[in-house]
């Protein structure tokens, strides 16, 4: 079978690749017969170099065929390096044949003639052999130097010979060390790399080292300061947002006060619509304040509590607040749920936290003219409902993270989704998000799941 140009390139690749020392050798009926290397994972396809080699060969001709023939097209001044295969060091590490023909001493001493006769052109010479007498008095003529160089071959016969005894007791001594050592080793340091995988931004507890080895007692220590200070950089963090968010809420809405005030008092004067703007401007800033503090709250692991509460109560208070305000005009319907009490483990004010955002953010950027629905489920998961634009599925992952904002001209931070997913981790439930909702055909909906503790 005749292979293309592109098929033969890749099978010279790979023979090469994994053959002994990437040698190419045929036989006498011009047939490759390498052995095959001794390798664990040869990388076969190199891109990065074969687009090297590419690069540097452009504007080169290779030619195959006699080295004399090649010889004819050299000019003085011209540098030759020839590599024949290397005359024999001893009978059994023969390696010459490379071509059907075989390069005998009839083929060397034709290479040296050769040679000579480019050196007496002007052409610079360098031809590499095996340190052999043989090869001494063939190149008598020449400038010869030594080079020190270990043959693979012949290392890897003497190795092969002296590690083989050794090769048949290693499956044995590796059970051996399994069971008398590694056991006993490994069951530590499972249970440390166990106790830093708990390690999170809420749970920065110091690691025990009780019953630890002594050399592994270092760094657990190490471990122990690192958690140390990253806990108070985190503190530090939360504080300075928390903080700043406080500070900025009493100005923010003294300055919103005040400029409604003035909206009042100027009445049909043409600066109302510059003040209007403004004051829009502010309720968005005061927002975006709440939202900072909600992030904190978060963050700070307001969500994580020891004790089970019922949050229908709260339920049921948060829908007749949104109820209430005549802005939402009454667009929130809350479906009876199919149980009297709502048991999870979560803190009442985060619970409150993640429900008001998820409302804010299904009146903002659902349909104006359609109700947002709210269901409890009979597997105590949570369902707001919205109907709207349908959300791109690879959109969806991002909507938790801080500032993301899907495709929507609504007013919003971008930080509601976020400061829910937050607590709902640290209460060990889950955020939902689905787009189009569930059995709809557009629309969002978020589902949150608490565990019942």
């Amino acid at each position: 079978e005749r292979l293309s140009e592109a098929d033969a390139a890749a099978w010279f690749i790979y023979l090469n690749r994994t053959c002994f020392n990437g040698l190419y050798r045929v036989n006498s009926k011009n047939e490759f017969n390498v052995p095959f290397g001794r390798y664990e994972n040869p990388k076969i396809c190199d891109a990065k170099n074969l687009l090297a080699c590419s690069h540097a060969l452009r504007g080169v001709e290779i030619d195959s065929g006699d080295f004399a023939t090649a010889a004819e097209q050299i000019a003085p001044d011209d540098l030759v390096y020839f590599d024949p295969p290397y005359v024999p060091l001893s009978a059994s590490s023969s390696f010459t044949s490379y071509t059907a023909g075989g390069f005998d001493g009839t083929e060397q001493a034709r290479l040296r003639d050769v040679a000579l006769g480019l050196a007496k052109r002007g052409v610079h010479v360098l031809l590499s052999n095996s340190d052999t007498p043989d090869v001494r008095r063939l190149y008598s003529d020449f400038q010869i130097t030594e080079v020190s160089a270990h043959r693979s071959e012949t290392m890897l016969d003497s190795v092969f010979f002296l590690a083989a005894p050794m090769l048949l007791l290693l499956p044995l001594a590796g059970v051996a060390i399994f069971w008398i050592v590694g056991r006993s080793t490994t069951v530590p340091i499972r249970t440390m790399r166990e106790a830093i995988r708990a390690r999170s931004g809420s749970n920065l507890d110091m690691i025990s080292d009780e019953g630890m080895p002594v050399e592994l007692a270092p760094i657990v220590k190490d471990v122990n300061r690192l958690l140390e200070r990253l806990g108070l950089a985190l503190a530090g963090e939360r504080a300075f947002a928390a903080n700043s968010a406080h500070e900025l809420r009493t100005p923010v809405a003294a300055a919103l006060a005040q400029l409604q005030r003035l909206n009042a008092e100027l009445g049909a004067s043409p600066h109302r619509p510059r003040i209007e703007q403004i004051i829009a401007a502010l309720r968005r800033l005061g927002n975006l304040v709440e939202k900072m503090l909600q992030l904190s709250r978060a963050e700070s692991g307001i969500a994580m509590t020891g004790e089970r509460v019922d949050l229908l109560p709260v339920l049921r208070l948060l829908l007749d607040e949104f109820g209430r305000n005549p802005a939402r005009g009454g667009r929130i319907q809350f479906e009876p749920p199919p149980v009297s009490t709502w048991m999870a483990q979560i803190d009442i004010d985060a619970f409150a936290i993640v429900l008001r955002n998820l409302l804010d953010n299904a009146l903002n950027h659902g349909a104006a003219d359609k109700p947002v629905r709210v269901f409890l489920d009979r597997a105590s998961c949570l369902h707001v409902v919205n109907a709207g634009a349908v959300v791109p599925a690879p959109a969806i992952p991002r909507l938790t993270d801080r500032f993301a904002r899907g495709d929507t001209m609504a007013q919003g931070s971008g930080l509601g989704l976020a400061i829910a997913d937050t607590i709902m981790r640290q209460a060990g439930g889950r955020l939902e998000l689905h787009s189009p909702a569930m059995g709809e055909v557009d629309g969002f909906e978020a589902v949150i799941c608490l565990a019942a503790g």
